[in-house]
């Protein structure tokens, strides 16, 4: 059994092996302090980026400006003016 505490921004702070009677010692896998702070500032920053495209598609869907050519906007004039 492995059992694995963590500080507060989530490296591995110790790592500590019970063997139980019917198991062989294994070797642990050692995962440099910096990878795991190079993984979690991956995803940190895969999750911003999408919730900035998330943003950014909301934003692009509520926009519904047009641009009017000025025959549209002489035509509307006139029709408002005539009523």
């Amino acid at each position: 059994m492995v059992i694995v505490t963590y500080n507060a921004s989530g490296v591995v702070k110790h790592v500590i092996s019970t063997i139980m009677a019917d198991e062989e010692p294994k070797a642990l896998d050692y995962v440099s302090e910096i990878v795991l702070k190079k993984r979690k500032n991956n995803e940190d920053w895969a999750i911003r980026r999408k919730e900035q495209l998330e943003q950014r598609v909301k934003k692009s869907k509520s926009d519904n400006f047009v641009i009017k050519k000025p025959e549209q906007f002489i035509r509307e004039y006139r029709d408002r003016v005539m009523n």
